[in-house]
């Protein structure tokens, strides 16, 4: 795994291509809650040590503050 990581260090100036999409957005907010992102994960095959498989992460654009939220089942969203 530590070989991997290397790799991913020395390939670190590559962009990826949702990078770039995501950098040209048009959208920006101007306060906090102006604009929220949110995503489900999962599900995992492996599941966490309380058993949740999945999880939702919520990003305030402005702050770039992130709330992860763990899920057992994707309808407790």
């Amino acid at each position: 795994m530590a070989k991997t990581l290397l790799n991913l260090a020395l390939e670190s100036n590559k962009i990826c291509d949702v990078c770039t999409l995501a950098s040209n957005s048009s959208i920006s907010s101007i306060k906090h809650f102006e604009l929220l992102h949110s995503d489900i994960w999962g599900p995992y095959k492996v599941p966490s040590l309380s058993g949740a498989r999945y999880f939702f992460t919520v990003v305030d654009d402005f702050s770039r503050f992130t709330w992860t939220f763990y899920m057992h089942h994707k309808s407790e969203t």
